[in-house]
């Protein structure tokens, strides 16, 4: 099963800009989904980077998701970097963080 970032049943934990704020990234059924729950969103510059974080073991840390673009007192907007539009292409992750007990 697959969903779209943009679909406004999706969720996924994201981190934004060096400092890895942390956020959920909710689609919004249009172009640019945004980013809610962030507690730092004062301190997060027009032009940050957002990358999955690994939260919640859907998604590896680290996955390039696509940068900030609007601020609100509340919440912030993201592009990505992949024009959903003309996507061709996707890669399956067969992503776990199951940390096993026997090392």
């Amino acid at each position: 099963r697959g969903m779209l970032a943009t679909d406004v049943s999706s969720r996924i934990p994201v981190s934004v800009s060096d400092e890895s704020f942390q956020g959920i990234l909710i689609g919004q059924n249009q172009k640019n989904p945004r980013i809610d729950f962030l507690k730092e969103v004062a301190q997060v510059a027009i032009g940050d980077l957002v990358t999955t974080s690994g939260k919640g073991g859907i998604f590896p840390p680290y996955v390039f998701v696509g940068q900030v673009v609007k601020k609100s007192k509340d919440y912030l907007e993201v592009e990505l970097f992949e024009d959903i539009k003309t996507l061709t292409h996707v890669r399956l992750i067969n992503f776990s963080n199951n940390i096993s007990d026997d090392f």
